[in-house]
């Protein structure tokens, strides 16, 4: 095999110094990694977008939109999931004290409230 010169080249994602054959001609490579090749990508899109739609008012508004809709429905999973699990817990409490507490914790909720219908709220272990 011939002799072949390796040339030391800076990663322009992450700075780190790697080995590369050199050639006299061509693309030389940027990025030690994968991994920094498309972190880079990424970035390098992020950018472009973000120039391009800059000044697009209807892709704002439109963007506003989808993201509005997004967290609306991220909001109803979370409240969904904390609800069935405040469910549990209350499912699974023994006493009043720890129904109140579970409320407090869960809802921030006041005991107060609850006091005046505590009478109602005792329900035995076993009818559950």
């Amino acid at each position: 095999m011939d002799n072949v010169e390796m040339v030391d080249r800076t990663c322009v994602v992450c700075g780190k110094v790697f080995q590369e054959v050199k050639h006299p001609k061509g693309n030389r490579r940027k990025f030690c990694s994968h991994e920094c090749e498309l972190a880079h990508r990424r970035e390098y899109r992020r950018e472009y977008f973000r120039k391009r739609y800059k000044q697009d008012d209807e892709y704002r508004e439109k963007t506003k939109y989808l993201n509005a809709q997004r967290l609306i429905e991220k909001r109803k999973v979370d409240k969904a999931e904390a609800i069935r699990d405040a469910a549990i817990d209350l499912y699974n409490a023994e006493t009043l004290d720890d129904i109140i507490n579970i409320l407090n914790e869960k809802f921030n909720m006041k005991a107060e409230v609850y006091d005046k219908y505590a009478h109602s709220l005792r329900v035995p272990k076993e009818s559950r």
